[in-house]
């Protein structure tokens, strides 16, 4: 089964991108957060760019795979009610990682989606990284941006 996500901007919140799998933070963060940075430091916030950015980001994340499925990704103006993760980028560069609640299934459209997603701590983020794959996508990412290797 797919591990669906939808990513937003700040200020940019009623358009979704969807990403039909590998949606939790091992499978995202690695492409998403080299993208926001190295967006920021070349353009700064200009929030339309920047989701334009991050759809070609994730079909060059794939590109080695030679992924030829038309599924992986989407863009949309609705909350879809099977994803598991939500990630939004802030105006400052900080990703929030949010996993949905079983509430998010049945959650009133005029509700705050915020009240049915958990913010995961820093420490779970983390924990989430951890995996292998990640990393190496999170350095060629790094590479591909001409972004210096964090300490």
């Amino acid at each position: 089964m797919s591990t669906k996500a939808q990513i937003v901007v700040e200020d940019l919140e009623a358009i979704k991108l969807y990403k039909h799998c590998d949606g939790y933070p091992a499978g995202v963060l690695p492409v998403l957060e080299p993208c926001v940075e190295a967006f920021l430091q070349r353009r700064g916030w200009d929030p339309e760019y920047l989701l334009a950015r991050l759809v070609m980001a994730f079909g060059l994340a794939e590109e080695p795979q030679r992924q030829t499925g038309f599924l992986g990704y989407g863009l949309s103006g609705e909350w879809y009610a099977d994803i598991e993760w939500i990630y939004r980028v802030r105006r400052d560069g900080s990703i929030e990682v949010r996993r949905t609640k079983e509430s998010w299934w049945d959650a009133p459209e005029d509700e705050p989606w915020e009240r049915h997603a958990r913010l995961l701590t820093g420490e779970e983020v983390a924990e989430w990284q951890k995996a292998h794959r990640a990393e190496e996508e999170r350095k060629a990412m790094r590479a591909f941006y001409g972004l210096e290797e964090e300490v």
